[in-house]
């Protein structure tokens, strides 16, 4: 059956654990902007614990489909995005092997929420060697019977329980292990065993 998913920012491991089961998704651009998502948000793992880091938007004032969700680029969101990824996982054992792959989309300026998400998402996907077809909704559907609609399973207010398989992380500890964070945290501590954690 076709999964139907939301767009995120690095969205967190349990998003690609589906991804990484999957063929073909669909990806709703039609649904109405959603505020404390990861569709602007991801969390990352650093010393002083879990860090959220939100892409700023531009408020209308009136409810926006996700795929006219415009970046506000006046603050240097990126710059500081970067930087934070840079000083979480320096140390870690795949940092350098990855970051010229993913530090262009933080160099280069975009307009569009959903644009910048997919744009990174293809690129971890590349990276993780998982190979899915995407298309997008034509318009809002609130049921979909055909679907495996995931559009709101995923957000940093819900647990996810189906990720709890520790690994090591760089400022972890196996007592203390923080589940479902970005998909970077397991990309840059595992590398190319993270698809085998994905689908395991």
């Amino acid at each position: 059956m076709t999964v139907l998913l939301p767009s995120t920012y690095l969205g967190p491991i349990s998003y690609y654990k589906i991804l990484a089961a999957q063929d073909i998704v669909i990806r709703e651009q039609w649904e109405n902007y959603v505020k404390q998502t990861y569709r602007n948000r991801c969390s990352i793992l650093g010393a002083n614990g879990k860090l959220d880091l939100g892409i700023p938007i531009k408020h209308t004032g009136n409810r926006e489909v996700i795929k006219d969700v415009r970046i506000s680029n006046d603050e240097r969101w990126q710059r500081l995005h970067w930087k934070s990824i840079e000083t979480a996982y320096r140390s870690s054992p795949y940092f350098e092997y990855y970051e010229d792959d993913l530090k262009p989309y933080y160099e280069r300026e975009y307009e569009f929420l959903m644009d910048f998400n997919t744009n990174v998402e293809l690129k971890v996907l590349e990276l993780l060697d998982i190979d899915v077809t995407f298309t997008s909704t034509e318009s809002y559907e609130k049921d979909l019977s055909d679907f495996v609609d995931h559009r709101n399973s995923f957000s940093p207010k819900i647990a996810a329980s189906e990720v709890n398989t520790s690994y090591t992380q760089v400022f972890g500890t196996p007592e203390a292990f923080i589940p479902n964070l970005s998909i970077i945290d397991l990309l840059f501590n595992l590398g190319p065993n993270s698809t085998e954690y994905l689908r395991s």
